[in-house]
């Protein structure tokens, strides 16, 4: 193991020193906390054996620090005590030590077992982080390949649960109710709220709710069932199953698939649900930044919950102060006029150059702008520089 020995006593260090690399252990000293916190910030330790210090440290800082800058490994923390009498050991334990030894030290038999069973209590805490760390890679691997056979059935679809899934997380952050352990299960549920579109009649996609006949209607309300089927068989996804099942629920309660109303829906469900309406005012709806806040009010307490609906007045109110700090803005192509210039690239679909950046626009490209999106392949908004 790597050991960092930490104590003012040069001769207690050099006692404890020796008898760690007997074990064949590597080990660094430090005689003071700030040394031997840089030494923590910048060695890859398995062990940390320090004095204990309550005049410079309270009951559990000096180990929730060690913690904290070895997050990424188990490190076993080894408190030097002085007299007991005083709870000295009921202190350290309870302030997130592993042991306690007190002083003076005696290096014998009994130590060199305690030190073995740091060693065992190391192996199996790291092969616990290693095992952690291949369920998240799988996890996010998963989320990745679902999000990208979205991307595949529909690249529009696709983008719109991207963002949804980064709205979400936004919302998340801000949301009174959602700790931080809740963020991933809230940008997952965001990322794949609409996996359930998969396979769904491939009109029913593009067109608006009052443009669907009867039998496209039942279809379309069906796809949080269907994306809580898909989901569910991962069992490690079951949890954003639920929320894609709730996702179309309304506030006062006439929403879908289950009618579910206010404190009944889960607050994942009434964030990926505001954040997936924001983004279709956005890029379906074409509703302007400066519309957006009226819209939003529209549907406070009655289709969203008015907690969220705060939330993305706030986040609007930040995407107009970024807005107005850019050069360009995004506008809807039957605002395009002759003279503008285009401030990005604009690629079909497949990839292809529709038309390069810096183009001056006349009204021949914007009428062939306007024939590409009636085509379906490109999407509706364009940027264009402000004082174009």
């Amino acid at each position: 193991m790597n050991v960092l020995l930490s104590d003012p006593d040069s001769s207690l260090l050099a006692q404890f020193e020796k008898f760690l690399k007997d074990m064949d252990h590597s080990v660094f000293t430090a005689k003071s906390t700030d040394d031997a916190m840089d030494i923590i910030s910048s060695m890859p330790l398995d062990m940390v054996v320090t004095d204990w210090m309550p005049s410079e440290k309270d009951d559990s800082g000096i180990c929730a620090q060690i913690r904290a800058y070895a997050s990424q490994r188990y490190v076993y923390i080894i408190l030097l005590t002085g007299d007991n009498r005083n709870g000295g050991w009921t202190k350290g334990l309870s302030g997130g030590a592993d042991d306690c030894i007190q002083k003076p030290v005696v290096f014998d038999a009994s130590l060199q077992a305690r030190i073995r069973v740091a060693e065992r209590v190391v192996q199996l805490q790291n092969e616990v982080l290693r095992n952690e760390e291949e369920i998240s890679k799988n996890y996010f691997q998963t989320i990745a390949m679902f999000t990208s056979v979205i991307e595949i059935f529909d690249e529009d679809l696709g983008g719109h649960c991207r963002r949804v899934g980064k709205l979400s997380l936004m919302l998340a952050k801000r949301h009174p109710h959602v700790s931080t352990r809740d963020y991933l299960l809230v940008e997952s549920a965001g990322l794949l709220h609409d996996i359930g579109m998969i396979g769904l009649p491939g009109g029913i996609l593009s067109k608006k709710r009052t443009e669907r006949n009867e039998n496209e209607r039942l279809h379309y309300l069906t796809h949080p069932e269907r994306g809580e089927i898909i989901l569910k068989e991962c069992e490690f996804l079951r949890p954003v199953s639920t929320i894609v099942r709730a996702h179309h629920e309304q506030f006062n309660g006439r929403g879908f698939p289950d009618g579910l109303s206010e404190d009944e829906i889960p607050v994942a469900a009434m964030i990926v649900s505001g954040a997936s309406i924001y983004d279709n005012f956005l890029y379906r709806g074409n509703v302007s930044l400066e519309d957006m806040p009226a819209n939003l009010q529209r549907m406070r307490g009655y289709q969203l919950d008015p907690v969220v609906v705060d939330l993305l007045l706030e986040i609007n109110m930040e995407n107009i102060r970024i807005e107005e700090g850019r050069d360009f803005h995004g506008i809807g192509l039957q605002d395009l006029e002759a003279g503008m210039v285009i401030a990005k690239d604009i690629r079909m679909k497949t990839g292809a150059l529709a038309m390069p950046g810096e183009t001056q626009l006349t009204n021949y490209e914007i009428e062939k702008l306007n024939s590409y999106y009636a085509m379906g392949c490109i999407s509706y908004k364009v940027c264009v520089y402000k004082n174009g």
